[in-house]
């Protein structure tokens, strides 16, 4: 199952097994070493070394590329000196899939 520690969101860890129903695993994608690491930083007490075990994780999947990228949406970002107060999400402005209120958005000046 995954695990997504509420104080580190980036920091994440999938099962890779096919015999459990409902975890985050799309793609079927499965090996024994990354199980033998999701056993370990399930098990490591340690928060540093639970974060390297779970990079190693994370670098063996995206090696792996078990993921087929099919599509990039197009997508245009404007800026403009003209507005101010434009909300953020994650650092990033908004885009064609953003759900966030635009009350705080004026023209500057």
């Amino acid at each position: 199952m995954g695990l997504v520690p509420a104080d580190r969101p980036g920091l994440h860890a999938v099962r890779a097994d096919l015999r459990v129903l409902d975890v985050w695993n799309d793609t079927g994608y499965c090996t024994k070493a990354y199980d033998g690491l999701y056993q370990a930083q399930s098990a490591a007490t340690n928060p540093a070394k639970r974060q390297q075990i779970v990079y190693q994780m994370q670098q063996m999947v995206a090696s792996a590329k078990p993921y087929l990228v099919l599509d990039f949406p197009d997508a245009i970002e404007a800026h403009s000196t003209a507005w101010a107060d434009l909300p953020l999400i994650a650092g990033i402005s908004w885009n064609s899939m953003s759900k966030i209120p635009f009350e705080s958005v004026h023209q500057a000046g």
